[in-house]
């Protein structure tokens, strides 16, 4: 029966019909662009390997990363194609990102830049003509990604069966064939005859080709493999950014009669409210009961209730945000269901909103027990990031006004990340957990070494607050850490020149700290 206006919905016709149409369209490429291309994208995985093989992440990833964008914009421009504002900006980013690799030394921080400096790249190539910023739907962006991966790992095949090839390849008869393989047959027969005259004739050579034939295959083989994937998806990537255009129309469009009504809709949401409701009135009595209500009620120590629940209740947050983008695509668009979806969405929001403060809250309890550490420290960072993120979903998608979300959401992410790194976090936590022991909690030696470069000189600029046997497990581990550690060029990275810079100029404090035995000599500067 049709509710609040809505039809039934049928079982026929299509789910999605946009998927019917042709969505991509190629750009014909002459033959001299596909060469260029071409020698460019092998010159860019013979670069990766260069810079990246056998190294850590470090100033490489900033060049490399350099040398695509320079290629792909040149590229462009000789083309005379224009270089729209949004590709541009995401490319940019992914720029500043690459240049967080340089800046902290946390493998975990530096995971993250990557993956978001890959993202913005990968964006930047797939995006459609006439997509700003404010057109940029979630659904769009989710598109966009789709496409972007497939471009890049299908890319080359596409550059290969360019028509252009066709076309140069029936310039050449079978009898040119012949003749070049004949050329190479005689040409290979003299060059064993008289290359084997040679090495016969010199021990000096015959030493160097021995050399040669016991190269390490497997080391050799690596190698190729680097560079062919690397050489693969940067033509990809110049295939996507060059050659390939995209319809502006969104290709998930759900048909009218596959839409989620305005009845589903309310119980699906508001059964939600009713749960996150329940959850939300318990809570409150121990957001502000405190320890002795939790102690009453539970078998668990106030920490371990604490820890018990902080990542459940972050998982809640992290999904309700795909949940309420997917209702709100599938639903219909009529008033009322966009009247009762906003509704309900809000209700839950701010619901939601008391559950990640109940999980903060209980952040603060673990922390006080246990110190804090990356996991921690992330966790509330995204904690943070959600709250931003569902306030701007009620100021778009709450007033109607979709298409301004995904382009919020995909800044704030960027922010967040930028001022995560200019934050330190293995500095923060080294900070955090030294301060602690004004309270009288105590101090993890063992965690603190294992945090990154980035936390060094915070360590050692805090050494005299700790305990003598934390202090002198300190700085034994940091003597023997850091002479040892290298910074090549190539892998070039501030946190760790910072870190070597430290412990070289710190020496003598620190093996005043943990007397004879720690390490050998003093690192040269």
């Amino acid at each position: 029966m049709p509710v609040n206006g809505d039809s039934p919905p049928a079982l026929s016709g299509a789910a999605f019909p946009n998927l019917d149409s042709t969505f991509r369209e190629a750009r014909h490429l002459e033959a001299a662009t596909g060469v260029a291309v071409a020698i460019l994208a092998l010159t860019l995985g013979v670069l990766a390997d260069r810079l990246f093989f056998g190294s850590r992440a470090g100033v490489n990833v900033l060049v490399w990363n350099g040398a695509m964008i320079g290629s792909l914009l040149v590229m462009r421009r000789r083309l005379g194609l224009p270089v729209r504002p949004l590709p541009v900006a995401c490319l940019g980013g992914s720029l500043l990102l690459s240049a967080m690799v340089v800046w902290r030394a946390s493998d975990t921080l530096q995971a993250f830049n990557l993956l978001a400096a890959a993202a913005l790249l990968i964006l930047a190539v797939a995006l459609p003509p006439g997509i700003g910023l404010r057109r940029l739907s979630p659904l769009r962006g989710f598109e966009t990604a789709v496409l972007g991966a497939f471009e890049l790992t299908a890319g080359a095949v596409a550059i290969a069966m360019m028509k252009c090839w066709q076309d140069q390849a029936k310039r050449f008869q079978s009898r040119d064939l012949q003749y070049f393989a004949r050329a190479a047959l005689i040409a290979s027969i003299l060059l064993a005859i008289f290359g084997g005259l040679f090495i016969a004739a010199d021990a000096v050579i015959e030493a160097e080709v021995t050399k040669l034939a016991s190269i390490d295959v497997a080391a050799i083989a690596r190698h190729l493999l680097l560079i062919a994937v690397v050489s693969w998806l940067s033509a990809g990537a110049f295939w996507g950014f060059l050659a390939v255009e995209a319809k502006p129309a969104e290709l998930l469009v759900l048909g009218e009669s596959w839409r989620v009504r305005t009845a589903e809709n309310a119980i699906v949401l508001g059964s939600l409210a009713v749960l996150f409701t329940a959850f939300v009135l318990v809570q409150l009595r121990y957001l502000f009961g405190g320890e002795d209500v939790v102690l009453k009620s539970v078998d668990l120590t106030y920490a371990q209730y604490a820890r018990r629940g902080f990542f459940e209740l972050v998982a809640v947050a992290a999904l309700l945000l795909p949940v309420l983008l997917a209702l709100d695509w599938a639903r219909t668009r009529t008033p009322n269901a966009g009247l009762v979806f906003r509704g309900l969405a809000a209700i839950l929001i701010a619901l939601l909103f008391v559950i990640m403060a109940s999980a903060l809250q209980r952040l603060r309890i673990y922390e006080e027990a246990f110190g804090l550490t990356e996991t921690r420290l992330y966790v509330a960072v995204a904690l943070f990031w959600f709250a931003a993120v569902f306030a701007w979903f009620l100021a778009t998608i709450g007033r109607d006004r979709r298409d301004d979300f995904a382009a919020g959401a995909l800044i704030t992410a960027i922010v967040a990340l930028v001022v995560v790194n200019m934050l330190n976090p293995d500095g923060f936590i080294a900070a955090s957990n030294t301060h602690r022991l004004s309270s009288g909690k105590t101090f993890d030696a063992e965690h603190a070494l294992s945090l990154s470069a980035d936390a060094v000189p915070t360590l050692i600029s805090h050494l005299d607050r700790l305990a003598s046997e934390d202090a002198c497990a300190v700085a034994a581990g940091l003597l023997q850490r850091w002479p040892a550690e290298t910074n090549e060029a190539r892998s070039w990275n501030f946190g760790r020149e910072r870190a070597i810079d430290a412990v070289a100029d710190n020496w003598e404090m620190l093996l005043a700290a943990c007397p004879p035995g720690a390490t050998s000599s003093r690192p040269r500067r």
